[in-house]
């Protein structure tokens, strides 16, 4: 039976609203029973599991609260697909975060292949590999509308990945950073000049 509000009503009689209460009863125990622990078990009060439908916009949220939902993203990273969001308070506002967003939600990376990825915080980090640079070089991060932008990126840390045997004199360093694009300086170790390196990337910011 399914629940019904506004029982009983004041001109009922009980003998005639009992199976309209029990069908309410049953109906509460039903709720109850969708990932709860049910009414007398030793996980009674507590959940199994919690599952998020998908919403059709972004829920409204109290000016001080914290939440989250389900949505398939509109905006950059749109992965075309369902993510977990956390409506958060932040020194820069509310900030509404695909914190499950990563390149996994669109692609299988291979190996040594570039990527990026949502922390709950609202930090991205993103990283490449076998990037070339030969003296001061502008390496720009991969951008697609699946691919979510820095505003800000805080750091990037390079090294060399060159698979020569032995000793290949390089040397790698970062000489500036910022929201699309770094540079970086290629160059032997041990001589001054520039010099052709292959490196591996991890870069962070918001």
């Amino acid at each position: 039976m399914a629940y019904q509000e506004n029982i009983p009503q004041s001109s009922d009689a009980l003998s005639s609203s009992q199976p309209d209460l029990l069908g309410n009863f049953q109906a509460l125990k039903v709720l109850i029973d969708i990932n709860h622990g049910t009414f007398g078990s030793s996980d009674e009060g507590k959940h199994k599991f919690v599952t998020f439908p998908v919403q059709s916009s972004a829920p409204a949220f109290l000016a001080t609260e914290n939440g989250l939902y389900n949505l398939v993203p509109t905006a950059s990273p749109q992965t075309a697909i369902q993510e977990l969001f956390i409506h958060k308070q932040s020194n820069a506002g509310v900030k509404e975060i695909p914190f499950t967003a990563s390149i996994l939600s669109t692609s299988t990376p291979a190996a040594l292949s570039s990527g990026w990825t949502y922390l709950p915080s609202g930090l991205i980090l993103k990283w490449g590999a076998n990037v070339n640079a030969t003296g001061q070089t502008t390496i720009t991060f991969p951008a697609s509308a699946n691919i979510p932008v820095f505003s800000v990126c805080l750091n990037v840390q390079a090294t060399i990945a060159d698979s020569g045997v032995g000793d290949q004199d390089s040397s790698i360093r970062v000489t500036a950073v910022g929201p699309t694009t770094f540079n970086v300086f290629g160059s032997p170790r041990t001589t001054t000049g520039n010099k052709l390196v292959v490196f591996g990337y991890i870069a962070i910011g918001y």
